[in-house]
């Protein structure tokens, strides 16, 4: 997994660390995003905003890295069917995890597009009430929208 993450330029995020370390990896992707839109040299990020994992019933509340350049994103929804094992990291350890997926044939994932959404100052005046900076209005907004393309719960 590691090196097709290399592979697609991925940024890797540091979980649990420091305060200092967090607002590094924020500005590593504000960076990317800006030469994304302006030079294209990059692939597009692929964000789990979530951060977490779900039951595939519910969307959790989204955190910050995605949202903290209010740049237009592609929102995507991937709704697994699977039989008795989750494909998450926190169900099994990662090499077994690894195996029982790979011998599944029976797993299918529905794959939904929604159309490019863009942080816009109706939305920041209209949705105050959900946050105080503008990342958590714009993440609200989003989310929202996706639970009800997706017909998804909310898991806070």
């Amino acid at each position: 997994m590691g090196k097709m993450a290399l592979l697609l330029d991925s940024i890797f995020l540091p979980r649990g660390s420091t305060d200092e370390k967090k607002a590094e990896a924020l500005e590593i992707i504000r960076e990317r995003q800006a030469l994304i839109e302006e030079t294209g040299k990059y692939n597009p990020l692929l964000v789990f905003a979530e951060g977490i994992t779900t039951n595939n019933s519910a969307l959790g509340k989204f955190k910050k890295g995605a949202f903290v350049s209010n740049k237009r994103c592609l929102p995507v929804i991937m709704n697994y069917e699977v039989g008795t094992v989750h494909p998450a990291y926190d169900t099994a350890p990662l090499f077994a995890l690894a195996i029982l997926q790979l011998s599944m044939t029976c797993m299918k994932v529905t794959i939904t597009e929604l159309p490019e959404f863009e942080p816009t100052e109706y939305m920041y005046e209209n949705f105050k009430e959900f946050g105080d900076e503008p990342w958590e209005i714009y993440a609200h907004c989003l989310r929202e929208a996706m639970c009800e393309a997706g017909g998804l719960d909310r898991c806070n």
